[in-house]
This record gives structure tokens, C-alpha cells and sequence, in this order.
């Protein structure tokens, strides 16, 4: 069982649908963080994996490759909370391979939505996963209680994330 305490009270009881965890939120963390600083050492990479939707048919593997690179450190941890406080979640609940397609979906719904409203702009990081994920356990488990300063479902958490972070401040 999944459980998170704040003193004696139980907030989150969430059996794992796979027995276990196997870490990929982890492993997506830690890949994220050795792509910044691959990116940070040879700049040129950027370019290779940065996502312009004008020119998606000459690079379509940009489509996800860009959720791997991030613009700054600042923006790279901003998309590492979500996707590893939240990713554990979600693979608990889902299961390793539901995780990996609700990323891959994720960020594959966003840059789509980018081209079509923003063709000309480059577009790096992983905002688009991150939210999928969010969104993905609002829908699976709206009333899961977890802890973020104060006991919430995390429907509301995740509002809250994602108001934060569609207006920048997160």
C-alpha cells in the first residue's frame, strides 16, 4: 500500500496496481537532469531536440524530444516537482506502462496543441508531460487525498498546479 502520514493521521491508502513501484518517475527525473546537462556542455543539442511546430514534418521526432531538454535550471525544476511528486502517484495507480504512454501521450497532445496555436515559436521542456500527468491522476483518483502544506484531494492540488503554472508563477 501507498501511504503518506502527517503525524498519526493517514492522508493517501492507494494500493500499487503493478506490486511495486519500479522507479521510471525516478529514472525520467534523472534523465532529465543528465539531457540539461548534456545541452548545457554542447548548446547544439538544444536545436536538434527543441520542438518548432513549422518545421515538424523535416523533424518529427521533436514532437517528443523536446520535453527533454529545458530552457534553465529553474525551468527544469519546475517541471522535475510535478512530474516525480506527482509521477509517483500516477505509477502507483497505473502501473509502470500506463505511466509511460500517459507521458508520451501527454507531451504528444501538447506540442500538437503548440503547432497549431504557435507554429513559429521553439518550444523545450516538459510542461505539456507534466500536466498530463496531473491531470491524468485528477481523473483516475479526483478525491485521493494528498499533502501539500495542508491535506487536499488531489483534483484541487492539481488545479491549483496547473493555474500556477499556466500563468508562470510555478
Amino acid at each position: 500500500l501507498l501511504t503518506y502520514k502527517l503525524s498519526d493521521k493517514t492522508f493517501i491508502k492507494e494500493p500499487c496496481s503493478s506490486g511495486s513501484v519500479e522507479g521510471t518517475f525516478l529514472g525520467l527525473g534523472a534523465v532529465l537532469v543528465v539531457m540539461f546537462i548534456a545541452q548545457t556542455v554542447h548548446p547544439p543539442l538544444t536545436d536538434l531536440l527543441a520542438f518548432k511546430g513549422e518545421l515538424v514534418a523535416q523533424r518529427p521526432w521533436t514532437l517528443l524530444s523536446s520535453m527533454f531538454i529545458h530552457s534553465s535550471g529553474e525551468h527544469l525544476l519546475h517541471n522535475l516537482f510535478p512530474l516525480i511528486l506527482f509521477g509517483f502517484i500516477l505509477e502507483r495507480i497505473a502501473g509502470t506502462r500506463r505511466f509511460i504512454t500517459i507521458l508520451l501521450i501527454a507531451e504528444l497532445a501538447s506540442s500538437i496543441a503548440v503547432m497549431q496555436a504557435y507554429p513559429h515559436v521553439r518550444v523545450l521542456g516538459a510542461s505539456g508531460a507534466a500536466r498530463g500527468v496531473v491531470g491524468a491522476i485528477a481523473a483516475m483518483r479526483p478525491t485521493l487525498i494528498v499533502y501539500w502544506g495542508a491535506p487536499l484531494p488531489v483534483i484541487v492540488l492539481g488545479g491549483i498546479w496547473l493555474a500556477l503554472d499556466t500563468a508562470g508563477v510555478y
